[in-house]
C-alpha cells in the first residue's frame, strides 16, 4: 500500500522465503550482481486513537539485485504486492481488487 501511515502505535511483522539463483546472461549478471527470488507477506497494525485501529496485510512476490559499484554496496528491490487486504487505500488504483498486478522499487545502500 503506497500511503503514510502515522499513528499512536505501529507494529508490523514481516515474513520472507529466498532462493538465490544465477541470471542465464553474463553481462546482466555482471551489472546487476547477486540476484534472489522472494515470496513474502507482510501484516501491520496502526493504532490512529485508543478507539481507532487498522490491520493491513499484502502477499506477494520480488526480486532482490544486490552489486558492488565504486566500493559500495547496493540493493535493488523490486516487489509484487499480488494481494492486499485493503486495496481500497492504493492511492494509485481505480480499481479496488484485491488481487491484481501492483509494483514497488526500491533502492538503497548495504552496509
Amino acid at each position: 500500500v503506497n500511503m503514510p501511515a502515522a499513528g499512536e502505535r505501529i507494529a508490523a511483522f514481516n515474513v520472507e522465503v529466498r532462493r538465490q539463483f544465477r541470471l542465464p546472461i553474463p553481462l546482466i549478471r555482471d551489472l546487476l550482481g547477486n540476484s534472489t527470488l522472494v515470496g513474502f507477506y507482510d501484516r501491520g497494525k496502526i493504532w490512529i486513537t485508543e478507539d481507532l485501529s487498522g490491520t493491513l496485510a499484502d502477499v506477494g512476490l520480488g526480486l532482490r539485485l544486490r552489486h558492488r559499484k565504486l566500493r559500495q554496496n547496493f540493493l535493488i528491490r523490486i516487489d509484487f504486492p499480488i494481494w492486499l487486504s485493503s486495496p481500497e487505500l492504493d492511492e494509485n488504483g481505480l480499481e479496488k481488487d484485491n488481487v491484481r498486478f501492483r509494483w514497488i522499487l526500491g533502492f538503497s545502500q548495504v552496509f
